[in-house]
């Protein structure tokens, strides 16, 4: 799994056009050029930019997927890059615009609890955790749970009026 994981090619996605962007990414960070590093973020963080997303490409590994795909990720998601900006070069109100537009190209992140009754006491406890340590997505679903999810969304619901 390792050596098809580190080959580049497969016709389930632009190998190509993703080693450009990665390099394009590199290259601008390297320059310390962040106003084009934000000009490729906003124009490259689509979800399924060169086929990145093809469901065949996670069929075959038990973990994640092609390498090159993993640092394609992380070089568009260079948004800590962004954030360590000094303010001189980048204005905190345009660092907050900036990321308001991000998330609707990344997404938010979902939490999805299944496995049965007998896992949602063990929910619970992962509900509770994440909402201690304030890192509880916005969004949870979940599957034949029945009545623990309804408990778990009124008990967040409950939590984040106050």
């Amino acid at each position: 799994m390792k050596a098809w994981k580190d080959n580049l090619y497969s016709n389930h996605y632009d190998y190509e056009y993703i080693i450009k962007l990665k390099d394009e990414f590199r290259q601008a960070r390297e320059n310390n050029d962040h106003i084009l590093v934000i000009h490729l973020i906003r124009t490259h963080a689509v979800r399924d930019i060169g086929g990145v997303n093809n469901l065949q490409l996670y069929k075959t590994c038990y973990l994640w997927t092609k390498t090159l795909i993993a640092e394609f990720h992380k070089d568009i998601s260079c948004l800590e890059y962004i954030s360590d900006l000094l303010t001189d070069k980048f204005a905190y109100f345009q660092k907050l615009e900036f990321f308001a537009e991000t998330r609707h190209a990344f997404g938010r992140t979902v939490l999805l609890l299944s496995g049965g009754a007998g896992l949602g006491l063990y929910h619970f406890g992962v509900l509770k955790i994440l909402f201690e340590e304030g890192v509880i997505p916005r969004i949870i679903s979940g599957s034949s749970m029945g009545i623990y999810l309804e408990l778990a969304n009124f008990f967040l619901g409950f939590a984040y009026n106050f």
